[in-house]
């Protein structure tokens, strides 16, 4: 009988991660990894995770979509005026 390998080139490490929870045994993180494939494209993934006894470290993709750089710049920007409106009213 015959055997066969599939070999899969390991995933591409997120160029960014944020933890935005964590609390006690729960995490949450946004995640931004390029996508070799497809050059100036990007996944844009929220996960979270809860490390309890029946599933250790149980991970979950709360949210995911592919963004280019045109659209990351335009995040970068509303994110940026929203910061920057809440430190002057801070």
């Amino acid at each position: 009988m015959a055997s066969s390998t599939v070999l899969q080139t390991p995933p591409a490490e997120p160029a960014l991660r944020c933890r935005l929870v964590a609390s006690g045994s729960y995490c949450e993180q946004f995640a931004i990894t390029p996508i070799e494939a497809q050059p100036g494209h990007f996944n844009v993934r929220v996960a979270s995770w809860l490390d309890n006894a029946c599933q250790p470290l149980a991970y979950h993709t709360r949210y995911r979509t592919t963004l280019d750089v045109q659209t990351l710049a335009r995040l970068h920007q509303a994110l940026g005026a929203l910061l920057e409106e809440a430190a002057q009213a801070a």
